[in-house]
């Protein structure tokens, strides 16, 4: 779109028009960058399934809430005493 039509003559339907696309056209690069990130994510030994779960953006149907059992608070909270000892163990 001409710079001068814009800021002069456009409608407002035209103005909508463009800003909509500008968004349509930020959301497909977040999206592409994302994408890319999963890639890189999931050849490194990741478990995630899909891009969505590493990155969720505005376009995007809102996520699941997931119930944390105490099992899996359990479990957590060993892995992290494993990592402390590990930390303690260590000299620099």
């Amino acid at each position: 779109m001409n710079a001068a039509h814009f800021l002069n003559d456009a409608t407002f339907y035209e103005v909508k028009a463009f800003l909509d696309g500008a968004a349509k056209r930020i959301y497909d690069d977040y999206n592409r960058t994302r994408l890319l990130m999963f890639t890189v994510v999931k050849a490194l030994g990741s478990e995630m399934k899909s891009p969505e779960e590493l990155l969720h953006l505005d376009g995007d149907p809102a996520p699941k809430e997931r119930h944390i059992d105490s099992d899996e608070i359990d479990k957590l909270r060993a892995m992290a005493k494993n990592i402390e000892k590990k930390k303690k163990c260590q000299k620099y």
